[in-house]
């Protein structure tokens, strides 16, 4: 049986597509942008550091880390980052949602199948993608001089963590 074809998804697969070469330095024209600038933006969005993404455009002189501080200031720097970011975070979410599909689709062909370990497996990726599984951790820190009651309420701390099933370091 075949899926029907969702064209939601195929449009924005399309637009998510690595933009060529020639249509990014058009679209930096139109913001006024100069080629130094682009490629500010572009190293910025990747890093999220405005002094290695002033490096990377060809940057030399002193205090990089002001002058990009400076640079993200820019209307039309703040402009262009803000359609960078924008369409990272649509890949993103994209790339979410066709991995969560395709842990869906392994987890039905694995119950088809009998694959109760397999199934299982998909479910445990899906479930930790989703951030359904946190680990707990419990640290306790014990020194030698404690006698009496606190020696007593470290043990019993320690007996209740294994109960728990919280490890104690």
């Amino acid at each position: 049986m075949k899926e029907e074809e969702n064209p939601i998804m195929e449009e924005a697969q399309r637009e998510v597509e690595v933009m060529p070469p020639l249509k990014a330095w058009r679209d930096s024209r139109r913001m006024d942008l100069t080629t130094k600038e682009e490629i500010f933006c572009r190293e910025y969005a990747i890093h999220r550091d405005s002094k290695k993404a002033l490096l990377a455009a060809g940057y030399s002189g002193n205090h990089p880390a002001e002058i990009g501080r400076r640079w993200l200031q820019r209307p039309r720097i703040e402009k262009r980052l803000r359609t960078l970011l924008e369409r990272d975070q649509f890949r993103a979410d994209l790339t979410r949602e066709i991995y969560h599909k395709k842990l869906q689709d392994i987890y039905d062909k694995a119950m088809g199948d009998g694959d109760y370990a397999g199934a299982n497996r998909a479910m445990e990726l899906l479930g930790k993608s989703l951030g359904f599984f946190v680990e707990q951790k419990a640290v306790l820190n014990v020194t030698s001089r404690l006698q009496g009651d606190k020696a007593q309420e470290v043990e019993e701390v320690k007996r209740l963590a294994k109960i728990a099933g919280v490890s104690l370091e």
